[in-house]
């Protein structure tokens, strides 16, 4: 199996080598098989809502189904002689995107049903394309280095130039910031670590951000809050970082599950991941309980959530106390660490402003990354909310 779509918590799909295409209706619990009328590989897949959708592969393969995938017929597209067909995915409006291994982007306006050749790059290994944030767009041959950016929707191309030998895998969270991994390094040695770098400014400019263990990091994402999950090539290893990709920490192994192909989550951090040989595995979120109160005191006690968020250098944490209370206010780190206590001391009813400016109880800056803020008083109020700080 290759790849694995969700459009909600519930509905998905994963397709495969021999046409296989497989959905569930449960969350990834149980799978159903369906008819795919081909028997070449799938590399990708794409739906728009639960009824229309796609999936592309080799030998020229990009099928077609506005019934969930009860059905899926053959969508003819001019002009490619490439032989994979990738990277499907959403433009502005109605639009779709998809770049061929040889190059030729393909656009079509109208949810799918006729596809127009826009630009060819007029060379092999491209595996990547999202056009998610159109008229930006941004296109790479994995594994070659080559970066390429367009401001019109993908009708002409700009390289950009990013010092990596070989890359490994590519990942946009919007039209500024995005993540690029390293593949095996080719020098006067094979080297044993690879590194994640970072863009705030849509590829003009990369900074690393972390170096790992391993030849090739694979299956980025990153979510808005700027936590992040990847991948070493070849194993069943999935880490996690809660700081954009600047610490990692190990969160799944299983080797007999064979080896990680793809990694997708959904906003609300619904996340599923699936091995080569077809296992699925979901997303456990961490425990640590977020943005929930007491309900005999949510008429009486509001924390709001900061302003701004994500931030920096400071941000702005509210609250409003219905009555005279003792009050403790403190900042934990994803691990459930004090970082520092703002406030421990009595305070009188109304609405109170407290300010945060990114630092520990030493007086140090801390890393960027997410952190949990709980307000607690005596009268028995509890609540805890999320925030980003980026350096």
């Amino acid at each position: 199996m290759n790849k694995v779509f969700f459009v909600d918590s519930i509905k998905g799909w994963i397709v495969g080598d021999s046409g296989r295409i497989y959905t569930t209706d449960d969350g990834g619990t149980t799978w159903l098989p369906q008819n795919s009328e081909t028997e070449n590989t799938l590399v990708s897949v794409y739906f728009m809502d639960n009824q229309n959708g796609f999936a592309a592969g080799y030998n020229r393969t990009l099928i077609r189904t506005n019934n969930g995938g009860d059905t899926w017929t053959t969508v003819e597209v001019n002009g490619d002689s490439g032989l994979i067909y990738s990277s499907l995915g959403p433009g502005a409006g109605d639009s779709i995107y998809f770049i061929s291994n040889f190059g030729e982007v393909h656009c079509s306006g109208d949810s799918g049903h006729s596809w127009s050749n826009s630009y060819n790059f007029n060379q092999y290994g491209f595996s990547y394309l999202d056009c998610s944030n159109s008229p930006t767009c941004y296109a790479m041959q994995i594994l070659m280095g080559g970066f390429y950016k367009s401001t019109d929707g993908g009708k002409e191309w700009e390289r950009k130039l990013i010092d990596i030998e070989w890359s490994g895998d590519i990942y946009f969270l919007n039209d500024s910031i995005g993540w690029i991994s390293e593949d095996w390094i080719v020098s006067s040695a094979w080297h044993d670590s690879v590194s994640l770098y970072l863009t705030l400014d849509g590829g003009e400019t990369w900074s690393r951000q972390s170096t790992l263990e391993g030849k090739s990091l694979r299956n980025i994402v990153f979510l808005s809050n700027f936590e992040g999950w990847l991948t070493e090539l070849g194993t069943s290893r999935i880490y996690y970082s809660p700081d954009s990709g600047k610490s990692w920490m190990g969160q799944f192994e299983c080797d007999s599950l064979g080896w990680i192909k793809d990694i997708f989550f959904l906003k609300d951090r619904n996340g599923w991941a699936l091995t080569n040989q077809g296992t699925i595995i979901k997303y456990g979120v961490l425990t640590v309980s977020v943005d929930k109160s007491d309900n005999t005191y949510a008429d009486k006690y509001i924390l709001n959530q900061n302003y701004p968020n994500p931030f920096n250098p400071s941000t702005t944490i509210a609250y409003d106390l219905q009555q005279e209370s003792q009050v403790m206010l403190t900042i934990y780190d994803i691990l459930g660490r004090e970082v520092i206590r703002l406030v421990d001391k009595r305070q009188p009813a109304g609405i109170q402003k407290v300010i945060w400016d990114g630092k520990d109880s030493f007086g140090q800056i801390v890393p960027s990354g997410i952190y949990l803020y709980s307000l607690k008083t005596t009268s028995g109020f509890n609540a805890t909310k999320k925030m980003v700080f980026m350096r």
